[in-house]
Protein backbone atom coordinates (compact mmCIF):
# COMPACT_ATOMS: atom_id res chain seq x y z
CA UNK A 1 0.00 0.00 0.00
CA UNK A 2 1.34 3.48 -0.86
CA UNK A 3 0.41 6.84 -0.02
CA UNK A 4 0.72 9.72 -2.31
CA UNK A 5 0.75 13.90 -1.93
CA UNK A 6 -2.03 14.89 -4.39
CA UNK A 7 -0.76 18.32 -4.21
CA UNK A 8 2.37 17.03 -5.87
CA UNK A 9 1.77 13.58 -6.42
CA UNK A 10 4.89 12.51 -4.60
CA UNK A 11 5.19 8.98 -2.78
CA UNK A 12 5.22 9.58 0.87
CA UNK A 13 4.77 6.81 2.57
CA UNK A 14 4.36 2.68 1.90
CA UNK A 15 3.41 -0.06 3.66
CA UNK A 16 3.90 -3.59 2.79
CA UNK A 17 0.89 -6.20 3.17
CA UNK A 18 1.29 -10.15 3.85
CA UNK A 19 -0.61 -10.64 0.71
CA UNK A 20 -2.23 -8.59 -2.35
CA UNK A 21 -4.75 -6.10 -1.65
CA UNK A 22 -7.80 -5.39 -3.48
CA UNK A 23 -10.82 -2.99 -2.35
CA UNK A 24 -9.64 0.06 -0.57
CA UNK A 25 -11.54 2.47 1.75
CA UNK A 26 -11.33 5.99 3.75
CA UNK A 27 -12.98 6.19 6.85
CA UNK A 28 -12.89 10.14 8.03
CA UNK A 29 -15.17 9.74 10.81
CA UNK A 30 -12.53 6.95 12.40
CA UNK A 31 -9.43 8.40 10.77
CA UNK A 32 -8.44 4.92 9.58
CA UNK A 33 -7.80 2.87 6.15
CA UNK A 34 -9.96 -0.45 5.17
CA UNK A 35 -7.75 -2.50 3.06
CA UNK A 36 -9.70 -6.02 2.20
CA UNK A 37 -6.89 -9.16 1.43
CA UNK A 38 -7.78 -10.13 -2.43
CA UNK A 39 -8.83 -14.03 -2.20
CA UNK A 40 -7.40 -13.94 1.65
CA UNK A 41 -9.50 -13.59 5.11
CA UNK A 42 -7.88 -10.54 6.22
CA UNK A 43 -9.66 -6.68 6.25
CA UNK A 44 -6.42 -4.76 7.66
CA UNK A 45 -7.34 -1.72 9.49
CA UNK A 46 -3.90 0.99 8.45
CA UNK A 47 -3.88 4.36 10.31
CA UNK A 48 -2.63 6.46 7.52
CA UNK A 49 -0.69 8.63 9.89
CA UNK A 50 1.77 6.49 10.55
CA UNK A 51 1.47 4.09 7.74
CA UNK A 52 0.94 0.81 10.24
CA UNK A 53 -2.09 -1.67 10.35
CA UNK A 54 -3.43 -1.07 13.74
CA UNK A 55 -6.39 -4.27 13.32
CA UNK A 56 -7.16 -6.89 11.60
CA UNK A 57 -10.40 -8.31 10.86
CA UNK A 58 -11.14 -11.76 10.01
CA UNK A 59 -13.75 -12.27 7.17
CA UNK A 60 -14.52 -14.94 5.02
CA UNK A 61 -12.43 -16.04 1.57
CA UNK A 62 -11.67 -14.07 -0.97
CA UNK A 63 -13.49 -10.38 -0.55
CA UNK A 64 -14.47 -7.96 -3.30
CA UNK A 65 -15.80 -4.52 -3.64
CA UNK A 66 -16.26 -2.64 -0.18
CA UNK A 67 -18.57 0.12 0.65
CA UNK A 68 -18.56 2.20 3.76
CA UNK A 69 -22.09 3.56 5.29
CA UNK A 70 -20.40 6.49 7.83
CA UNK A 71 -24.47 6.83 8.79
CA UNK A 72 -24.98 3.42 9.86
CA UNK A 73 -21.51 2.72 11.14
CA UNK A 74 -21.15 0.01 8.70
CA UNK A 75 -19.22 -1.54 6.42
CA UNK A 76 -20.79 -3.90 3.37
CA UNK A 77 -18.52 -6.58 1.97
CA UNK A 78 -18.87 -8.63 -1.38
CA UNK A 79 -17.98 -12.19 -0.46
CA UNK A 80 -16.79 -14.49 -3.61
CA UNK A 81 -16.41 -17.44 -2.01
CA UNK A 82 -19.85 -17.27 -0.07
CA UNK A 83 -21.66 -15.28 -2.88
CA UNK A 84 -22.96 -13.26 0.29
CA UNK A 85 -21.88 -10.19 1.99
CA UNK A 86 -20.49 -9.66 5.14
CA UNK A 87 -21.72 -6.54 7.67
CA UNK A 88 -18.95 -4.73 9.59
CA UNK A 89 -19.16 -2.57 12.42
CA UNK A 90 -16.45 0.04 12.65
CA UNK A 91 -17.02 0.90 16.13
CA UNK A 92 -16.55 -2.42 17.52
CA UNK A 93 -14.50 -3.63 14.52
CA UNK A 94 -16.53 -7.58 14.33
CA UNK A 95 -18.02 -8.82 11.70
CA UNK A 96 -21.57 -8.63 12.71
CA UNK A 97 -24.25 -10.55 10.07
CA UNK A 98 -24.02 -11.74 6.63
CA UNK A 99 -26.56 -11.25 3.59
CA UNK A 100 -27.57 -14.21 1.45
CA UNK A 101 -27.71 -12.75 -2.13
CA UNK A 102 -30.17 -15.56 -3.27
CA UNK A 103 -29.40 -16.42 -7.05
CA UNK A 104 -26.71 -14.09 -7.64
CA UNK A 105 -23.42 -15.95 -7.74
CA UNK A 106 -19.65 -14.59 -7.58
CA UNK A 107 -20.49 -10.74 -6.24
CA UNK A 108 -18.28 -7.97 -7.58
CA UNK A 109 -19.56 -4.97 -7.58
CA UNK A 110 -21.21 -3.14 -4.85
CA UNK A 111 -22.85 0.13 -4.36
CA UNK A 112 -25.20 1.75 -1.88
CA UNK A 113 -27.65 4.33 -1.96
CA UNK A 114 -27.47 5.25 1.81
CA UNK A 115 -30.40 7.45 2.13
CA UNK A 116 -32.64 5.20 0.59
CA UNK A 117 -31.09 2.28 2.80
CA UNK A 118 -30.54 -0.05 -0.48
CA UNK A 119 -27.88 -2.21 -1.34
CA UNK A 120 -26.79 -2.98 -4.85
CA UNK A 121 -24.76 -6.03 -5.64
CA UNK A 122 -24.03 -7.76 -8.50
CA UNK A 123 -22.87 -10.88 -10.08
CA UNK A 124 -20.72 -12.32 -12.47
CA UNK A 125 -23.63 -14.65 -13.66
CA UNK A 126 -25.78 -11.50 -14.86
CA UNK A 127 -27.82 -10.75 -11.76
CA UNK A 128 -28.33 -7.95 -9.62
CA UNK A 129 -29.79 -8.03 -6.50
CA UNK A 130 -31.14 -5.53 -4.06
CA UNK A 131 -31.15 -5.56 -0.37
CA UNK A 132 -31.97 -3.51 2.69
CA UNK A 133 -29.35 -2.26 4.16
CA UNK A 134 -30.73 -2.74 7.79
CA UNK A 135 -31.76 -6.09 7.50
CA UNK A 136 -30.39 -7.56 4.78
CA UNK A 137 -33.80 -8.51 3.00
CA UNK A 138 -33.59 -9.42 -0.34
CA UNK A 139 -35.94 -7.26 -2.11
CA UNK A 140 -35.19 -7.72 -5.64
CA UNK A 141 -33.55 -9.28 -8.63
CA UNK A 142 -32.88 -8.43 -11.82
CA UNK A 143 -31.11 -10.26 -14.79
CA UNK A 144 -28.76 -7.78 -16.24
CA UNK A 145 -25.23 -8.21 -18.37
CA UNK A 146 -22.73 -11.17 -17.75
CA UNK A 147 -19.28 -10.97 -16.44
CA UNK A 148 -19.42 -7.32 -14.49
CA UNK A 149 -16.77 -6.33 -12.27
CA UNK A 150 -17.07 -2.68 -10.90
CA UNK A 151 -20.01 -0.94 -11.08
CA UNK A 152 -21.31 2.93 -10.19
CA UNK A 153 -24.09 4.36 -9.15
CA UNK A 154 -25.18 8.12 -9.70
CA UNK A 155 -27.53 8.86 -6.11
CA UNK A 156 -28.79 12.00 -8.33
CA UNK A 157 -30.24 10.53 -11.40
CA UNK A 158 -30.85 7.37 -9.07
CA UNK A 159 -29.02 5.64 -12.09
CA UNK A 160 -26.58 2.23 -11.74
CA UNK A 161 -23.88 1.26 -14.53
CA UNK A 162 -23.04 -2.13 -15.54
CA UNK A 163 -20.07 -2.86 -17.50
CA UNK A 164 -19.55 -6.58 -19.09
CA UNK A 165 -19.92 -8.11 -21.90
CA UNK A 166 -18.79 -5.70 -24.08
CA UNK A 167 -22.12 -3.40 -22.92
CA UNK A 168 -23.26 -1.18 -19.87
CA UNK A 169 -26.23 -1.71 -18.85
CA UNK A 170 -28.24 1.52 -17.58
CA UNK A 171 -30.52 0.15 -14.75
CA UNK A 172 -32.54 3.12 -13.29
CA UNK A 173 -33.56 2.62 -9.57
CA UNK A 174 -36.79 3.88 -8.19
CA UNK A 175 -38.87 3.61 -4.72
CA UNK A 176 -40.28 0.35 -6.03
CA UNK A 177 -37.44 -1.03 -7.39
CA UNK A 178 -34.62 -1.56 -10.53
CA UNK A 179 -35.59 -1.87 -14.13
CA UNK A 180 -33.24 -1.88 -17.24
CA UNK A 181 -33.02 1.41 -19.31
CA UNK A 182 -30.85 -1.01 -22.15
CA UNK A 183 -27.26 -1.82 -22.83
CA UNK A 184 -24.96 0.64 -24.57
CA UNK A 185 -21.68 -1.04 -26.39
CA UNK A 186 -18.24 -0.99 -24.60
CA UNK A 187 -14.78 -2.52 -25.44
CA UNK A 188 -15.31 -5.98 -24.36
CA UNK A 189 -12.06 -5.51 -21.70
CA UNK A 190 -14.08 -2.94 -19.90
CA UNK A 191 -14.47 -3.18 -16.25
CA UNK A 192 -13.96 -0.27 -14.77
CA UNK A 193 -16.52 2.72 -14.45
CA UNK A 194 -17.06 5.62 -12.59
CA UNK A 195 -19.92 8.78 -12.59
CA UNK A 196 -18.80 12.28 -12.10
CA UNK A 197 -21.66 13.39 -9.33
CA UNK A 198 -21.60 16.99 -10.84
CA UNK A 199 -21.92 16.71 -14.74
CA UNK A 200 -23.68 12.83 -14.01
CA UNK A 201 -20.76 11.89 -17.37
CA UNK A 202 -19.83 8.16 -17.36
CA UNK A 203 -16.15 7.24 -17.47
CA UNK A 204 -14.86 3.85 -18.45
CA UNK A 205 -11.29 2.34 -18.66
CA UNK A 206 -10.25 -0.44 -20.82
CA UNK A 207 -7.09 -1.67 -22.23
CA UNK A 208 -5.79 -3.78 -26.01
CA UNK A 209 -2.82 -5.85 -25.97
CA UNK A 210 -0.91 -2.43 -26.77
CA UNK A 211 -2.62 0.37 -25.01
CA UNK A 212 -5.19 1.79 -22.42
CA UNK A 213 -7.81 3.94 -22.48
CA UNK A 214 -10.34 5.90 -20.71
CA UNK A 215 -14.05 6.72 -22.26
CA UNK A 216 -16.64 9.20 -21.16
CA UNK A 217 -20.04 9.11 -22.51
CA UNK A 218 -22.86 11.66 -21.52
CA UNK A 219 -25.48 11.00 -19.79
CA UNK A 220 -28.92 12.17 -21.63
CA UNK A 221 -31.36 12.70 -18.60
Amino acid sequence: MVEFDTKHWRKIGELPLSGPGDSVLYDQKHGVVYVDNDDGTNLWIVDPATMKIVDTITIKEAPEVMVLDSSRNKIFQNIKSTSSLQVIDTETRKVIDEYSLGELNSPHGLVEDAAMGRLFSAGKNGKLVVLDADSGKLLQTLDVTKGSDQIAYDPELKRLYIPGSAVIEVVQVNDSGVTSLGTVPVAKTCKSVTVDPKTHDVWVAYADDKDSFVQKFTVVK
